[in-house]
């Protein structure tokens, strides 16, 4: 489908219907009308209809609840513990200033997603694409959907092999170089026996419950964040450099945060989850947006203002082996990303199966768990590769979550008003949009080839070097007894 339906001969008494329709909605959205209520049935064979009444049915509040849950467990993944490493690059004040503002702008970037899915009933985005932009437009956007989800595996991968280590050095007591501390043994352990097994359920609905769960663990890691905040700076002395308001890497931290906050593979499935509301989905959006914006900040802060300038990409690498505490918060973000893993894992699997299997659905078991096993050792082999979580959410970020997030939004929202000049005033929060992602892609490019040897440096699992202390000339480890607000050497 090379053209959309504005544009096309009306070829069938369906066409002529929709086109009236985009026009009539094109004037909607444009003046910022009420919801209408429509339903057609897509090239799909689906009548599941993007559009419906505020007059139907409010949905129950904890309908409502549950979608702000899901809303904000979607931002919340392996990004949130670099949000320390956002302040670090980017500096208290700007970095603190670029997730408040990557949050709005994500916001309105989901509410022109929608608008333009609406005004060509598509039911979902890469539906959208291919009306708007034919079949490279779907084969872009399902590339993008795809390497999303991938790659957040991946990351997942490199917080398991990042923190069980150390957990099991603490409970077992073991001597660094002990074959149960090996990362890449700890990494495939895990994915056999839990992250594959899950990620070959069909149905992911049973995982749903956990989403509730993961932000409560967020908020706990943050709480003991700040409770180690103090004795992490007394311990460090001089060493962290200070904190600094401003710093000159805004484009890995831009990166990063889109990374965190992109989640428009999944925004038709919340929208619909919402009655398929406008009024409802832009509510529902920005405050989730802020919401999680204001978690990010929560941890970001406490992190950073913990180690300054020695600010690790995953923050509980800054850490000592011997912090009790500390060493169950590594424990229990572990459990989130295990249980998380599974639903990026279907995003991915299902991007595949309906870009190359669309005409066989449902998919055979043999596609099903084929696909599966591929996309699950796959991340598991390339997370041997990196020890650097920052590293793998920036590049992430800048090359597959920014245009997703916000170059085919803004491009979605211009075309699906083709009655509209591109320069109209009704174009202008895609426009604004549009020079924000292409400015920040440039900046992100720039600077990773600038100061590639900062950006993907980190501890690479070593312990930091305040982590010990000299007693009677002997060099021993510092350790934090659980629940100890101050650190003692290791006996």
């Amino acid at each position: 489908m090379s053209s959309s339906l504005e544009d096309r001969e009306p070829s069938s008494e369906k066409d002529k219907i929709l086109q009236a329709e985009i026009k009539s909605y094109n004037n909607e959205i444009g003046n910022g009308g009420s919801d209408i209520s429509l339903v057609a049935t897509n090239k799909y064979g689906s009548s599941q209809s993007l559009v419906s009444s505020d007059t139907e049915q409010s949905v129950s509040v904890w309908s409502s609840f549950s979608a702000h849950v899901n809303y904000i467990n979607a931002v919340t993944g392996s990004s949130m513990i670099a949000m320390p490493f956002v302040l670090r690059e980017a500096g208290l004040i700007l970095g603190g200033a670029l997730i408040m503002l990557v949050a709005l702008i994500t916001a309105v970037s989901l509410v022109l997603q929608i608008n333009a899915g609406r005004a060509v009933r598509a039911n979902t985005y890469q539906e959208t694409t291919e009306v708007l932009f034919g079949w490279p437009g779907f084969v872009i956007c399902g590339l993008l959907q795809f390497a999303v989800p991938f790659f957040s595996m991946m990351s997942y991968n490199v917080v398991v092999g990042d923190s069980l280590p150390k957990v099991f050095m603490r409970m077992g007591n073991l001597e660094p170089g002990h074959i149960l501390l090996n990362r890449e043994l700890i990494i495939t352990m895990m994915t056999l026996g839990v992250t594959l097994p899950l990620s070959c359920f069909r149905n992911i609905k049973s995982l749903a419950h956990s989403s509730f769960v993961s932000i409560g663990i967020l908020i706990i890691i943050g709480v003991c964040i700040s409770v180690r905040a103090s004795a992490m700076r007394v311990l460090e002395g001089m060493s962290t450099g200070g904190i600094a308001l401003f710093a000159p890497h805004l484009g890995p931290a831009q990166a990063i945060v889109t990374f965190g906050f992109c989640i428009h593979q999944v925004s038709f499935t919340l929208y619909r989850s919402l009655d398929e509301s406008r009024t409802r989905w832009n509510r529902t959006t920005y405050t989730s947006m802020f919401a999680s914006a204001g978690l990010c900040l929560f941890i970001g802060l406490g992190g950073y203002c913990s180690f300054g300038k020695l600010t690790q990409g995953d923050v509980l690498e800054n850490y000592c082996y011997h912090d009790d505490l500390m060493n169950v918060m590594r424990g229990l973000f572990v459990m989130t990303v295990l249980f998380t893993y599974p639903s990026e894992c279907f995003a991915a699997r299902e991007v595949i199966e309906t870009t190359f299997f669309r005409e066989r659905q449902p998919p055979t078991a043999v596609h099903h768990y084929g696909i599966t096993f591929i996309l699950v050792l796959l991340a598991m082999f390339l997370s041997f590769t990196t020890k650097c979580l920052a590293f793998v959410l920036l590049l992430t970020g800048l090359f597959f979550s920014c245009p997703l997030a916000f170059i085919l939004p803004s491009l979605l929202s211009i075309k699906a008003r083709k009655e509209e000049p591109t320069m109209s005033l009704k174009n202008i929060s895609a426009l604004l949009l549009l020079v924000f992602s292409v400015v920040v892609e440039i900046a992100g490019i720039v600077t990773i080839v600038v100061d590639y040897d900062t950006v993907s440096t980190c501890s690479g699992g070593q312990q930091m070097h305040y982590c010990y202390t000299e007693v009677n000339g002997t060099e021993v480890q510092i350790a934090f007894p659980f629940l100890s607000l101050s650190p003692s050497p290791l006996t």
